[in-house]
């Protein structure tokens, strides 16, 4: 009776055992951690140098084409890169890799600098990248899609509101159409109506920099452009990115009327506004009435071409300086702008006019090398 009791006890203690290990397999906390650990390119033996303060890669070749290296890159366990390693990249401009930990809280981003021995080195760079890749529906009271991330917007919440969320299709929505990666950005303009006693139309899909507050008043107020742009992020010198647009029929003025012969143009064009200082100026932005005419934008990069392109067409615009920044007398907003209809925020446009948009680009050349 004693062996069969001491046998239970040690097959009770067995078991306790393994259901304490197991929950602590369970329970053992995902990875934090989000760091390049090791960072090469296939078939090149030179070492590059890793600064993890600053968190850049500094690499010095004696002979290659450096606009098309591929890097072998390890990261922490369990965390994911983008970029992902293996693919081919254009190092003839800096290039950052942005490293998520395996949790999903942290993100540390890469700058990778090349140069060849001898030459002189890059200007550094600090580039900008949106690939419109990562989507989500808000739910204001009215189901929208949005591009996850809080520096972009759209009209989608007033056109919700508008339509009290009787909404087929979205004017700016995903579309698998992409130039890069899983999706691209879809602005359609849509038949609008009477909303609010205000006649309205087109509703232009639209996609920007900014914050969007309905304003029922003046709608073209609605859309607010601009992000902070502080002086680390450096001085934008080019805008780039992969368009496709096709024009719509039939246009319609203002006034509801259809204009004949009247052919739609897209608008695609950033822009950077001064601002008062520290928090005077977190409340001040140029909206749809004022963003192309206001004295406060120093610089503007916009595609002049704005006809249709049946295929990805790539669009690299210079910005266009009329003053230096000051950053000792302001503060500085950054916009990004697209829309299906150049005139939308007029209320003017075609039926159907669809631009879509992918990896885009905004590079931006650090102070010190300007000064």
């Amino acid at each position: 009776m004693n062996r069969i009791n001491m046998k239970l006890k040690l097959l009770i203690a067995s078991v306790c055992t393994l259901f304490v290990v197991s929950s602590c397999i369970k329970d053992e906390p995902l990875n934090r951690e989000a760091d390049i650990v090791s960072f090469t390119f296939q078939n090149i033996a030179e070492e590059p140098y890793i600064k993890d303060d600053a968190q850049r890669i500094t690499v010095t070749l004696n002979d290659a084409d450096i606009t098309r290296l591929t890097p072998i890159i390890k990261v922490s366990e369990g965390a994911t890169l983008s970029p992902a390693s293996g693919v081919e990249q254009d190092f003839s401009v800096p290039v950052i890799y942005t490293v998520t930990s395996q949790d999903g809280e942290w993100v540390k981003k890469y700058t990778v600098v090349v140069s060849l021995k001898d030459s002189v080195p890059p200007v550094e760079m600090d580039t900008i990248r949106y690939d419109f890749d990562d989507w989500l529906e808000i739910n204001d009271g009215f189901v929208y899609p949005a591009i996850n991330d809080d520096l972009w917007d759209s009209a989608n919440p007033g056109i919700a509101l508008a339509k009290i969320g009787n909404v087929d299709f979205y004017p700016t929505r995903p579309t698998t159409d992409s130039y890069h990666g899983p999706y691209a950005a879809l602005l359609e303009t849509q038949r609008g109506g009477t909303f609010w006693n205000n006649l309205i139309p087109v509703f232009s899909g639209s996609l920007f920099r900014g914050t969007f507050n309905i304003n029922i008043s003046n709608f073209a107020k609605s859309a607010k452009f601009g992000q902070p742009h502080p002086k680390e992020k450096g001085k934008p010198v080019e805008f780039k990115g992969y368009y496709k647009y096709k024009v719509g029929s039939p246009f319609y003025d203002e006034n509801d009327n259809i204009v004949d012969g009247k052919i739609d143009e897209c608008s695609i064009y950033a822009v950077l506004y001064k601002v008062a200082k520290s928090n005077a100026g977190k409340t001040e932005y140029l909206d749809g009435t004022n963003v192309m005419n206001s004295d406060k934008v120093i610089a503007k990069a916009e595609l002049s071409d704005r006809s249709a392109r049946s295929s990805y067409t790539e669009f690299k615009l210079s910005f266009i300086y009329t003053e230096e920044p000051d950053y000792d007398a302001y503060d500085y907003k950054l916009a990004v702008v697209f829309a299906s209809s150049r005139d939308g925020d007029q209320y003017r446009g075609a039926i159907g006019s669809t631009l879509i948009v992918d990896k885009v680009e905004v590079i931006c050349r650090s102070y010190t090398e300007n000064e």
